[in-house]
């Protein structure tokens, strides 16, 4: 048991050191690129140069694509999963679940599944 405690609290530094090291490099270095009339807005550490002389960077075609997936992977999964989520709950509160069509021996345990409740043949 001490084990995982002490797992569960490097767990947690390591995922506010993230967090914080993400929410730096969002707020610290954002910027932008114009390709064939495409602004690409991203963020990533790099040198800034003089106010007078600043450094700029490029990427390649295949940085940028490889900015976008990165950017899908972060943000469609959890979108998915709680509008999913979501749409399952508002569905089966709104639609299947009334008064007037839930049977005297419905159970709870049936109460958020997208199916029917198994058939009772002994009637």
């Amino acid at each position: 048991m001490r084990l995982k405690n002490r797992f569960k609290k490097v767990y947690v530094y390591f995922l506010l050191i993230l967090f914080l090291g993400y929410y730096g490099s969002i707020t610290q270095f954002p910027h932008y690129h114009i390709v064939d009339g495409v602004t690409i807005v991203h963020s990533h550490p790099f040198p800034h140069g003089s106010g007078t002389n600043p450094v700029e960077h490029q990427h390649s075609g295949n940085g940028f694509v490889l900015i976008q997936l990165i950017s899908n992977l972060i943000a469609i999964p959890p979108l998915l999963f709680y509008g999913v989520k979501i749409i399952r709950r508002i569905v089966n509160n709104l639609v299947f679940i009334t008064d007037e069509n839930v049977p005297a021996n419905f159970t709870s345990q049936y109460t958020y599944l997208l199916r029917a409740p198994p058939l009772n043949l002994h009637n």
